[in-house]
């Protein structure tokens, strides 16, 4: 009697071990992957959404663990609920083994069960309908072993059962019948029953082939779904990336500009969030040469076929920020096309969004309607209908429609420098545009652009006693020196101030003196757009 008590204690203990050590885990280290997983999926209250899941097998998995991810949108909503199913997870698996095997070695696959679960979980796109999956396989197995107890004493009852058995738990949780067939499978061979083992086998291997066409499936997506990886490990250099995207998202510029410098990441993600916080912050050229900065791939990512889906994903972000919505949308549709499912809610906002700024209405209603129908979103899409909006909300949209550019044009993502011109074209006093366009001419060493672009957009917007930014004023040296129009009256035209260019004077001796060697300038003009220019090496993609 003690003896089975204390091995009830020891069972629970380690439930609740596994429960606070994937709390512990998922919100202290591993917050932002979840936000993640419930930004790039979508679940609506509507039956001819709800129909959409018979189209794949694994129907009660896939609704089940969508259903659950929209409640990750909460603060401590997805570390709970994940939290809870491996918990879950451990004590069926538990409950499964010790059927066949000792207690004590029953706890510690268990336990190892839960853990490899925990992993899976931290590939960026998986799916808690996989994690549910996993569980309802292991729950059809110990309703089978409970039936079969009881009332499944015929041989040819059993038979039957097990091949219908199989089908449905295909048809509830896809791979997760292989889990509940593996452990049917030991069953079978325990009580030496060689023919329902035998069709176990046949079974595993065949439905997925039968169902497939009717699915649409190829071959391993038959075999796995809805899971995406069979292993996988925490990335913390991918939660600092979606960390930074979402504390951007969420409007906390300075967090992001600290956590980028924490980060101790070189790396075009960090620097693209690290720019934008500053550009929102109005620092953005007196903080570009105090950080990494891979050319200008770090201001607008250049898309193409090899790009990362989470670069697609980041990639509207600038454009929504400086103005120009049609480049925007384009990134927008192109990250709900490579989201899991093709289903991102956070896609779908920015949409919605770009389209109000637009005026777009229809277009506009076409996003909100869809939002309409979450359990999250419902009042978000309300709030911004375009007959009823707030004056708050409205405020925020008629302030973006000041700077959208008005001729709709689509340039591709490696012609950025013509799309940031288009729209000063019809916006020149458009700060944050006028940032970007300088700061990409200047990291890709284009000195003479940036001369056109000063001259052409800056220039007639400074008010009479504004003083240029000193990136802007070494950038401007650097041109006149090599244009050889360095005299005191093109000096005061350009503004440039006594200490730039007595500064300028220094650094080009030493530079002369040291014969291009930049080591006796790092300490001093380290952070110079000199030195940059001198020494950074471009590498085109």
């Amino acid at each position: 009697m003690l003896k089975c008590k204390l091995g009830k204690a020891i069972t629970w203990l380690l439930g609740l071990l596994v429960l606070l050590g994937s709390f512990v885990f998922f919100q202290c280290f591993y917050p932002y992957h979840l936000y993640y997983r419930e930004q790039t999926q979508l679940f609506l209250y509507t039956s001819e959404y709800l129909s959409t899941y018979f189209q794949h097998p694994a129907w009660l998995a896939c609704i089940t663990g969508d259903f659950l991810t929209q409640f990750f949108y909460y603060i401590g909503g997805g570390v709970a609920i994940l939290s809870l199913l491996l918990t879950l997870v451990y004590l069926l698996s538990w409950k499964a083994l010790r059927i066949y095997l000792p207690n004590w070695l029953s706890l510690i696959l268990g336990i190892g069960v839960a853990f490899w679960e925990l992993l899976r979980n931290c590939e960026q796109n998986y799916l808690t309908s996989s994690t549910v999956a996993l569980i309802g396989g292991i729950g059809m197995f110990l309703l089978y072993a409970l039936a079969a107890k009881s009332i499944l004493k015929n041989r040819w009852l059993n038979l039957l059962i097990v091949i219908v058995w199989l089908f449905v738990g295909y048809w509830l949780f896809g791979y997760g019948a292989w889990i509940e067939g593996l452990l049917m499978l030991i069953w079978a061979l325990k009580q030496k029953n060689w023919v329902p083992a035998v069709v176990i086998l046949v079974e595993v291997a065949v439905i997925p082939l039968i169902l497939r066409p009717a699915y649409l499936l190829t071959k391993e997506q038959a075999y796995t779904y809805p899971s995406r990886s069979m292993l996988a490990y925490p990335r913390m250099d991918i939660e600092k990336l979606l960390a930074l995207d979402c504390e951007f998202y969420f409007g906390h510029y300075d967090k992001v500009v600290q956590m980028a410098q924490k980060s101790g990441m070189k790396n075009e993600a960090v620097s693209y969030f690290y720019n934008m916080a500053n550009c929102m912050l109005g620092q953005m050229p007196d903080k570009l040469m105090s950080f990494y900065q891979p050319v200008s791939h770090g201001l607008i990512f250049n898309l193409g076929p090899d790009t990362p889906f989470l670069y697609i994903f980041f990639s509207n972000e600038v454009w929504y920020q400086v103005g120009e919505m049609t480049m925007a949308e384009h990134s927008a549709i192109l990250g709900e096309i490579f989201s899991p499912n093709h289903r991102s809610s956070r896609m779908l906002r920015r949409l919605a969004e770009i389209n109000l700024i637009t005026g777009d209405s229809e277009a506009a209603k076409k996003y909100l309607r869809i939002l309409s129908k979450t359990q999250c979103y419902s009042k978000w899409a309300a709030d911004r209908w375009p007959d009823n909006q707030s004056k708050e909300v409205a405020a925020v949209y008629d302030y973006k429609k000041k700077y959208a550019i008005t001729a709709d044009s689509l340039h591709g993502s490696e012609n950025a420098r013509t799309a940031l011109r288009s729209l000063l074209v019809s916006h020149p006093d458009n700060t944050k545009a006028q940032d970007y366009l300088f700061c990409f001419d200047l990291l890709q060493k284009d000195v003479k652009g940036f001369m056109e672009d000063y001259t052409a957009f800056k220039l007639p917007t400074m008010s009479g006693a504004e003083i240029p930014n000193s990136l802007y004023q070494q950038a401007l040296l650097v041109y006149l020196a090599n244009s050889k129009q360095t005299d005191a009256e093109t000096l005061k035209h350009y503004r440039i101030s006594p200490k730039i260019w007595d500064d300028f004077i220094d650094y080009t001796k030493k530079y002369e003196q040291g014969q291009g060697d930049g080591t006796l300038l790092q300490s001093s003009y380290g952070q110079s757009y000199w030195f940059y220019y001198h020494f950074a090496e471009l590498v085109r993609k």
